[in-house]
């Protein structure tokens, strides 16, 4: 047994008295070793359940662990490649009772709690868009300088066509990463004609 939790045992068969000690819950056995060996992390404690049902009569059983319970302290490590719980056990303090609305417990009118799925953690995504680029050209010899701002965490591609009715856009050399400063492009002026453009991502 591991990472579990004791409450409410009484002092032996047919007491009313309850004993929630390592000597009675390990009585006559080895099982103390249950809660005097650490690195098994079981432990004597009252989870404060919010509701607890002894009988078939009323719905009175909500398993989900009150604010200040010790299920939401010292929960296991998690293992590769799922999710981290920050409780103990089945239900989380503050969460909807997932037990409810379709277990035979919630069908005989024992389970109480709101039912329904947990509340999934919302994420809100920013999409960034960049600047529209001011290109201003220059010539130098054979080439045409284009030069641009750019921004750090785009992309920029030149792109030309000699028609600006029909064709379609051609990239001019690589994209060339932003650095948030002015970037020059050069392309060779073989055309005697061409329209340029400049594509940010």
């Amino acid at each position: 047994l591991h990472n579990t939790l004791w409450w409410d045992f009484t002092a032996g068969s047919g007491s009313t008295n309850i004993s929630n000690t390592i000597t009675n819950l390990g009585r006559n056995t080895v099982a103390t070793n249950y809660w005097t060996d650490s690195t098994l992390t079981n432990q004597i404690a009252n989870p404060l359940i919010v509701g607890i049902s002894r009988t078939n009569i009323g719905a009175f059983l909500d398993p989900r662990p009150a604010v200040g319970s010790v299920v939401s302290s010292n929960s296991a490590a998690t293992p590769a490649n799922l999710t981290a719980a920050s409780y103990r056990g089945a239900f989380g303090s503050g969460r909807a009772n997932w037990a409810a609305d379709w277990t035979a417990l919630s069908e005989y009118g024992i389970m109480g709690g709101a039912g329904g799925i947990n509340l999934a953690a919302t994420t809100t995504t920013v999409v960034l868009t960049p600047n529209q680029p001011v290109l201003v050209s220059t010539k130098t010899g054979g080439n045409l300088n284009v030069i641009f701002a750019t921004q750090s965490g785009f992309s920029y591609q030149l792109q030309s066509r000699v028609d600006l009715i029909t064709g379609t856009w051609a990239d001019e050399g690589s994209p060339i990463a932003g650095s948030g400063g002015s970037v020059t492009s050069s392309v060779p002026t073989t055309a005697s004609v061409k329209f340029f453009r400049m594509k940010a991502q």
